[in-house]
């Protein structure tokens, strides 16, 4: 399974860094059909600056059998092709610009499977907050396609925030499609809790939004956290408490 760290040298450069994992996502397909992904990445031994992000995949037909075997899956550009990694979304017009891929989300639907993932976009080393978004995906029989934006730097200052990140995608008990992320900020706390919104249309990216434009908030959760901050929420059906 994904987590815990694994000692290795660059494959270009034979720098001893770490491999770290993170950020894991799971979803069912199908009967007998599971996948999980997760963030992996470089970090050197020392005062470095992490670099080389990739998502990383696991498919099997239950989920004690995901992680006995992976696949180096996902990159962009701002990631070099010796990690092997098989699919190199930069190729994507929409994605040209997304240095990494981060936090991401797998939802199956109407027998599709999607991803939701941040596009961080970097000029230099300047992060580029105002042309971030989430954006959604869909896996193809080779590789994925664009779907559309799901939130843009408007939609996450609206939220409070000037990023809107760790996304999960959810069926609720009525039927309908949340989509759940937390709003960052760049000074403490960081994490400004949970915001529910909902997906109206799942293959166009459409996001419920008010008369105005703006994503129309079904429900927020706060915390008293003052250093880090609270975030990172799901959602289950089965769930007497729906948000967790």
């Amino acid at each position: 399974m994904a987590g815990g760290s694994v000692p290795i040298l660059h494959p270009d450069t034979s720098v001893a860094c770490w491999t770290i994992h993170e950020v894991s996502t799971l979803v069912r397909e199908g009967p007998g059909e599971w996948q999980m992904q997760w963030l992996t990445y470089f970090d050197p031994f020392g005062a470095a600056a992490r670099s080389d992000f990739y998502y990383t995949r696991s498919v099997a037909t239950s989920p004690a059998g995901l992680g006995d075997t992976s696949t180096p899956w996902i990159r962009t550009n701002g990631t070099p092709a010796s990690w092997g990694v098989v699919n190199n979304l930069s190729a994507i017009p929409q994605l040209s610009d997304c240095t990494v891929l981060t936090e991401p989300a797998l939802f199956a639907y109407g027998g599709e499977t999607y991803l939701a993932s941040n596009c961080v976009v970097f000029a230099g080393s300047v992060r580029q907050d105002d042309q971030e978004r989430l954006v959604l995906l869909r896996e193809e029989a080779v590789g994925y396609s664009y779907v559309g934006e799901l939130l843009d730097y408007a939609d996450a200052v609206f939220l409070g925030g000037s990023r809107a990140e760790q996304a999960d995608l959810a069926v609720a008990q009525n039927g309908a499609i949340l989509l759940i992320v937390t709003p960052i900020q760049n000074t403490a706390p960081e994490h400004l809790g949970c915001v529910v919104l909902e997906v109206t249309d799942i293959a166009t990216s459409a996001v419920r939004r008010d008369a105005t434009g703006n994503p129309l908030k079904l429900y927020e959760i706060t915390g008293e956290d003052a250093t880090i901050g609270p975030g990172l929420c799901t959602y289950d059906a089965g769930s007497a408490t729906g948000v967790m």
